[in-house]
């Protein structure tokens, strides 16, 4: 069976602490469940009975992870990538061993990780998945809607959100995959749960570090030599606003330097007029612009001058958006206003359009503001016939 490592966000209690202290894959989770760092809680909130209090006692006792993906924080605008797994939640269960064993036998969907929910009268499902560019909500309402085809139980539905956190619990019965038997033998994570304080400090924490160290490794490699050959890889507005989304996407502000360093080529270059379009970079979205783009070939190759001239930002058609899932057109692909459009419009128009922040945004607001004007018109003469 194919081995995948899958990677996904691990955070400590309470659920009010969003930030990860560390990326998991699905054997260290399988060792905390059937470990005994949640067992006090686990026996403590079984003997609770109300609601409200087992719902307050879970979000302040239970460390939890998002196992659909890895995150700066959790909020879905955080994502760095998908895991390329979904969390099936099943509540209120009659029979929980009947039902583990018609999951573990599902026709459609092999199962890499499932164990009882904290409550005791549950099922947690973790599944492969492979989004093939879909959203992560539309996709698990698809998952949703077949397992309720072939018979089984309603599937918690607040799984589609990519960013639900799933708080772990202890169950020595859990079943992970055969094909990590090795790796769960090898229980080299042994003690590593239990070196990692509760309360997390911040300035302690390791989060996960190292993924945006290597970003800003390739990043740095890829400007050294811009820089070695003098290129200006930003001849027009448009490459330039994107080159600053990809940056925002890979690195947040630690990508305005490398911003200012690529852009000093440019004839016309201004530090405090780069600073500010950075800014807004920051603040914006970048419609589906993500680091990938930044990346000709993903790294530098002995014709990086040639291909960066021939083509800044390549819009991987093959690769999904890492935040939404949704496939990224090449630029050919997408349609946008000649430039001469622009040359000829008269002066109100120009003044509206110089307000956007890259070129599809002056596309949308022009668009937009040739419909308020043709509405005005035809009102206009319907007033005076």
């Amino acid at each position: 069976m194919e081995m995948t490592d899958y990677c996904f966000s691990f955070f400590r209690k309470p659920i009010q602490n969003i930030e990860p202290i560390r990326a998991v894959g699905i054997v260290d989770v399988y060792r905390y469940i059937i470990g005994h760092y949640a067992q006090p809680q686990i026996e403590a909130l079984r003997l609770m009975m109300s609601s409200p209090e087992t719902k307050k006692y879970k979000a302040t006792h239970f460390d939890y992870c998002t196992f659909s993906g890895l995150f700066r924080k959790r909020n879905e605008k955080e994502l760095i990538m998908h895991s390329g797994l979904m969390c099936l939640d099943f509540d209120h269960v009659d029979n929980i061993g009947r039902l583990k064993q018609q999951l573990l036998n599902h026709e459609y969907f092999d199962t890499e990780l499932l164990f009882v929910s904290p409550s005791g009268n549950g099922l947690k499902w973790i599944i492969p998945v492979d989004l093939k560019g879909w959203e992560h909500s539309r996709y698990f309402k698809a998952v949703a809607n077949c397992i309720k085809a072939t018979g089984l139980p309603l599937v918690d539905m607040s799984g589609s959100d990519v960013a639900r956190s799933c708080f772990l619990p202890y169950d020595p019965q859990a079943y992970i995959n055969h094909k990590y038997k090795d790796d769960v033998e090898e229980n080299i994570f042994a003690q590593d749960w239990e070196n990692v304080p509760s309360e997390i400090q911040q300035t302690d924490m390791p989060s996960i570090t190292p993924l945006y160290n290597k970003v800003e490794e390739d990043v740095e490699n890829i400007v050294r030599e811009i820089e070695q050959r003098a290129i200006d890889i930003t001849p027009n507005y448009k490459d330039w606003v994107e080159l600053g989304f990809a940056l925002v996407d890979g690195l947040g502000e630690n990508g305005r330097e490398y911003y200012h360093r690529i852009s000093r080529f440019y004839p016309n270059y201004q530090r405090e007029e780069t600073d500010k379009q950075y800014t807004h970079c920051l603040q914006s979205k970048g419609q589906g612009i993500t680091i990938r783009s930044f990346f000709p070939s993903c790294k530098p190759s002995r014709n990086f001058a040639g291909s960066i001239q021939q083509r800044t930002f390549i819009h991987f058609a093959k690769y999904p958006n890492g935040k939404t899932g949704k496939w990224i057109k090449s630029e050919e692909e997408l349609p946008a206003f000649p430039e001469c459009v622009f040359e000829h419009l008269p002066p109100f128009l120009n003044e509206v359009v110089n307000n956007s922040i890259s070129l599809d945004d002056r596309d949308t607001i022009l668009i937009g503001a040739m419909v308020v004007f043709v509405c005005l018109l035809s009102q206009y003469l319907w007033s005076v016939r």
